[in-house]
Parts: structure tokens; sequence; C-alpha cells
């Protein structure tokens, strides 16, 4: 389930970050480690494949490597990265041809790896501090410890501290501006859950969305954030505001037939139009319960409901996807929209993804914008919509639409 897994925050605690910096070439070595030392990070820098592995340590935040190391070359320090179960960002660079580049990232997401990107080179301090810039503590990564600010680790949260969440409220929701890219104006919103827990602070959906699916709670969680984000949505219809919201569904809601009344009945009591209403699940979510999905889905759709697939690319049967589910909105997946500004074969996948989604008759969404520079090229390419830190963080309702009103975009 994603409920809200995507919305990379990249906050980080701290004075400093490490980063180790793997290269065969001094100078390469020692230009990534200024611009690096410049953006707050220690560096520690080799220049040998072979003495990687001494130098290797799972508190480095960040690791930038060249593919072309003399001793173990950089596929083979992605497989030791991997074996290690690195959980530093890592940040691939190197002067071989584009495609391999990108296979070679691609087969380090296949790893489990946390990519923040790929660099051809020559490398421009600019396009590198961005990058950089991404890098959160690898240790301030919430996978099953976490930290609140200025409070010692605690361990992750049990079944029972999150079934007492559910039944006393703790969970809520931020809330992402969906904009349209023609215009600027606000297209919606995506609702993304938060745990405030009483002591150990905001716990974020990657430490309890797994917790949820592996107890049986998911279904509890799911309609809960189902029936907070359309009271929201009808909240904000009070206020004379048409805010259309959305919302992930777990992998697990989809073995739910009557999923669809519930949303039906939740929206119904509200006095919501069903269009303004969205749900978004990936396409991995999808292929394990193929006829309960198309059931469910379909049943949404007939009754007004909008239908997102998320992370667009990233599964194995896209295609069939698009054919046989009633989907009216689809949403690329970060890994092509990053690089998109600077990798042409990203570039050309997103041009394609576009021009199937709007000859589907389907708003096509990017999520991920970072800068100015990326949006111009993502709208250049014909999408519609875009999410992104560049525009807007994750944020509480009731700062959607003071930020509605301060937000311009630049032309």
């Amino acid at each position: 389930m994603n409920m809200g897994l995507t919305d990379n925050n990249n906050t980080t605690e701290g004075d400093y970050r490490t980063i180790l910096v793997v290269d065969d070439e001094p100078d390469v070595c020692e230009y990534v480690t200024i611009v690096a030392e410049g953006v707050g990070f220690e560096a520690t820098s080799i220049t040998d494949g072979r003495s990687f592995a001494s130098s290797y340590s799972r508190h480095f935040d960040c690791i930038v490597l060249d593919l072309t190391m003399p001793g173990m070359d950089g596929i083979e320090l992605i497989r030791f990265l991997a074996d290690n179960k690195s959980s530093a960002s890592i940040i691939l660079m190197s002067g071989v041809d584009s495609t391999i580049l990108h296979s070679a990232e691609q087969l380090a997401k296949h790893h489990g790896l946390n990519i923040v990107g790929a660099l051809k080179k020559p490398v421009s301090v600019d396009d590198l501090e961005k990058h950089l810039e991404r890098v959160p503590h690898a240790h301030s990564q919430i996978a099953a410890p976490f930290r609140k600010t200025n409070a010692p680790i605690v361990d992750g949260p049990t079944e029972t501290e999150l079934r007492e969440a559910i039944a006393n409220k703790q969970l809520l929701l931020h809330y992402q501006p969906k904009i349209n890219m023609s215009d600027g104006s606000l297209a919606g919103v995506e609702a993304l859950v938060r745990w405030q827990h009483p002591e150990k602070g905001m716990i974020p959906p990657i430490a309890f969305i797994p917790l949820a699916e592996e107890t049986g709670l998911i279904e509890e969680l799911t309609t809960q954030v189902t029936e907070m984000a359309i009271e929201q949505c009808a909240e904000w219809l009070r206020q004379g505001e048409r805010i259309k919201v959305a919302f992930n569904m777990s992998a697990k809601s989809l073995t739910d037939l009557d999923f669809p009344d519930h949303v039906w009945e939740a929206a119904k009591e509200r006095g919501i139009d069903p269009s303004l209403v969205a749900v978004e699940l990936t396409e991995t979510a999808i292929v394990t319960e193929l006829n309960r999905s198309l059931d469910i889905l379909t049943r949404l759709r007939m009754k007004g409901f909008h239908l997102a697939i998320d992370d667009f690319g990233t599964g194995y049967s896209s295609m069939q996807q698009l054919q046989n589910l009633p989907f009216d909105e689809l949403k690329i997946d970060q890994s092509f929209v990053k690089n998109a500004a600077n990798d042409e074969e990203a570039r050309k996948i997103i041009e394609s993804t576009v021009e199937l989604g709007h000859k589907l008759n389907m708003e096509v969404v990017v999520e991920g914008i970072e800068d100015k520079e990326l949006w111009d090229v993502l709208r250049d390419c014909g999408c519609n919509q875009a999410q992104g830190f560049w525009m807007a963080r994750p944020m509480p309702a009731g700062d959607i639409l003071k930020w509605r009103d301060e937000w311009k975009l630049e032309e």
C-alpha cells in the first residue's frame, strides 16, 4: 500500500551527513568531495574497487559510485551493497553509454537499494548538488527503528500500538497538491496517511503500513483513511471549495468485494459527488487477484469514482493493465521522472507513456518535480498534472487553501 510512501521527505537531522566517493580518477574524487563538503557532507574517497569492502560502513549516508572501477566494477559493488543490505543513498556516476547507466540504475533498484539518481560524466556542479540535496541521513531513514527529533532511537510500533492508534484516531492525513501543468492551477490533492503517536511523535507510513498488512489491520486502516479523506472533501465543499481528493488503496483491500459500497456510502453520507474522489493503487497490487481487482475497480468506476494507476512503468504487465482495467488516470513512476531533464531514454519513455495515456483518454500525472527545469521538460512532454516538492510538500488540510492562494507558477 502506498499510503504516502512516495512523498520523499528529505528532511535530515544532525549537523552533517557522511559520504563515500568511489571513483578511479583522483581528480573526480576531489571534485565530488569539494562539492559534497560544500553542501554539508563529511567525505571519504577511494580509487580502487578492491578496497571498497574495507572502506565500506553501514553508517555512510551516501555513496557516489563510478561504474568502471578497477578491481571490482560498479555492478559488483552494487551486488556487494545489496548483499550487505546497505541503507545508504546511492548516486551512480559514469562515462559509459547512457543505456548502460540506466540498466545499472534499474539493477540497483531491483536489488532494493536506495538510488537517488544516475549521472553521466562530466557532471556539473548544479546536477551533483541537486542529487546530494536529496540525500537524507541513512540512520534517520525509517525502516524498523525510527526517531523523533532530539530523541533517542526507539523501537518500531507493535500490533497492539497500531490497533490502539486506529481505535483512538491517532492517524491523520496530510495533503499534497496536484497541479494542472497547463496553467498552474490546483487540480486536486493526494491524501497521505501519518500516525501521530503520543510518545514517539510523527510516524511515517513506511513504519506501520507493512505491519498493518501483516496483521490484518489494513482494512480497518484503509476504511479510516477513506472516511477521513472524504470528510475533508466535504469540509472544503462546505467552505465553497470543490477540491478533488485522492487516496491510496491497499492491495489487501482488493480482496474486499464490499469496498466499492463502503466508499459509496462514505461519500453519500457526506453529500459528496463521487467525481470528487479518486482511488489510487499500484499496478503491482493488481496482478495477484486479477478477477477480484477487475470486479472491485469496475464497480468503483460505475459508481462515478476516479481510478488512478500509480507508479506506472514499474510492473511487468503495464499494457495489459491499461487494456483490461478501467483507469482514467495514469501516474508515471518517479524513477523515470527525476531523470527526464538529462536522460534522453527516460524522456522518451515519458513521451511514449503520455501519448499512450492520452490515446486511452487518461489524464497523465507526474510525481517528484523538484525544480523548474524538470517542470518545463515534463510539461513539454504533454503531461497533464504534477506533484512535487518544488511546488508543495504534503501539508495539513488547513494549509491547502492558503498555499493555493499564494502559489504562483514561475514563467
